[in-house]
């Protein structure tokens, strides 16, 4: 039977989910949660603190990222290799080379990494929802453009090319779940009686919507929460909960087509996750269109009307120091939310400086950033484009070379005069009195960039230890 917990943000659904959880293991059942991936870490380790190890052995919180090889561990699958983003990048590329001949309205770009990206994402869209090649070409032969008929036979074609190789010899994780709806087809015992819970979906993908359908039949109930507040879609509908109240009418659908009794929907109206009525009340009308009144004067709510955004800043670190004096928060417990980060981070910084707030700002960072990895992108440059002279310098500047500053200094000095790559390409005759001892430092500098060429001075190479045996290990390879 299919069961429906309807209600909006805040009401409860996944304590509801949790509890039921545990009502089905405590009865005997074999039950499942399944969540998004985002949220299965945070799952599990709730339900872990809630209920305990003995408890969390014996039911199954995963998602559909995880699904396919818990099933394939079980049962088998196919053998091959998982192809990876670096694979999906040169296969594309030679399906453009094979089918060169046939284009026309790409082949102009055909040779450029840009076409090759957005390929692999038309690729990927389409086993998301389900679509082959010739689904494509079908859909490009209906449209009154022939430029667009064009392309569109062009893509699919390239695409098809694609899949070819693929097929030859490796294992799309895009297909995963292709793959566990024919293994579920396979062995109809996996899954067969189980309460399987589905929490925090707002929508499903075409292939979950397949698995779920299999899955559907088999279970001896199914509880989806989702967060709404209606049953129905009304024409026309393009409010908040209207893509959410679009995955009830397929469920809805699914169930009536594979004969699977519907329970009356529990809705949910209270707000367990507000401590006030005044923050149930924001939360319900936010992103409501039309004004609605709140009876009553709130107290858990103001609004300041700053002249900046510094005395914004100001306003916030007064009224946090007076909460931890005054009402005996801890700074811990209180979250300050902006919309955009780079706008108030100084402004924010120095409010919380002069009012001795520690703070920990959660600012994302790329990996590109870390020293290791730009030394590891700086030295594959000076391999690729010769030892250009910006790309030896970001590898001496990195922070993690065993060099003084003094003699990346004189490296610098060097760079300014002479052209790191036109050396390289004479090295093999060094120029006389190129390691006189003047030169010392900016031989230092070089070695670093070819490693072994330096073994003909008569200078000894730094006593790597530790961390830096890795760099020069590196280095030396490349």
């Amino acid at each position: 039977m299919l069961h429906f917990i309807l209600g909006p943000a805040g009401s409860g659904k996944t304590a509801i989910a949790r509890r039921l959880l545990e009502k089905k293991r405590e009865e005997g059942q074999d039950v499942m949660l399944l969540v998004p991936e985002q949220y299965s870490y945070e799952t599990e380790r709730a339900v872990l603190e809630q209920y305990g190890e003995a408890f969390f052995a014996g039911i199954q919180i995963t998602s559909f990222a995880r699904l396919p090889d818990a099933v394939f561990r079980r049962y088998g699958s196919k053998n091959g290799s998982r192809l990876d983003d670096t694979g999906r990048h040169i296969l594309m590329s030679m399906a453009l080379d094979d089918t060169q001949d046939y284009q026309q309205m790409l082949g102009g770009h055909a040779a450029g990494g840009e076409l090759i990206r957005r390929l692999l994402l038309v690729e990927k869209e389409m086993k998301t929802c389900s679509l082959q090649p010739h689904d494509l070409s079908q859909a490009g032969k209906s449209c009154a453009s022939s430029a667009l008929r064009e392309k569109a036979e062009e893509t699919a074609l390239i695409l098809s090319a694609f899949e070819a190789y693929v097929q030859q010899s490796y294992l799309d994780p895009q297909d995963d779940l292709m793959r566990l709806c024919e293994s579920l087809t396979e062995h109809p015992e996996c899954f067969s009686g189980i309460t399987l819970i589905l929490d925090s979906f707002h929508g499903f993908t075409e292939q979950e919507y397949q698995v779920l359908q299999i899955l559907m039949r088999r279970c001896k109930d199914l509880y989806i929460t989702l967060c709404t507040d209606r049953m129905g879609l009304l024409p026309g509908d393009d409010s908040l909960f209207a893509p959410v109240c679009h995955t009830l009418a397929v469920l809805k659908n699914m169930a009536s087509q594979n004969g699977i009794p519907i329970a009356v929907p529990q809705y949910l109206t209270d707000k367990p996750r507000y401590q006030n009525s005044e923050l149930a009340f924001l939360a319900d009308r936010f992103f409501r269109t039309g004004p609605q009144e709140y009876e009553g004067i709130p107290e858990h709510i103001h609004l300041l009307r700053a002249a900046g955004r510094y005395e914004e800043c100001m306003a916030v670190g007064a009224l946090i120091r007076r909460c931890v004096q005054e009402k005996g928060y801890r700074y811990r417990d209180i979250t300050v939310i902006v919309r955009d980060e780079n706008e108030y981070q100084n402004a924010l910084q120095a409010a919380f400086d002069q009012y001795e707030i520690p703070v920990f700002l959660d600012r994302p960072a790329s990996v590109e950033s870390e020293p290791l990895i730009r030394l590891i992108l700086a030295a594959f440059d000076c391999v690729q484009y010769g030892f250009r002279t910006d790309d030896v310098m970001a590898v001496l500047k990195c922070g993690l070379i065993p060099m003084s500053l003094e003699e990346i200094a004189a490296a610098t000095g060097y760079a300014n005069v002479f052209s790191f790559n036109k050396f390289f390409r004479r090295v093999e005759g060094l120029p006389p009195g190129l390691f006189r001892k003047s030169h010392y430092s900016y031989c230092i500098a070089l070695k670093i960039c070819l490693w072994h060429n330096f073994e003909m001075a008569e200078f000894p190479l730094y006593a790597l230890s530790g961390y830096n045996k890795v760099l020069g290990f590196l280095i030396n390879y490349l």
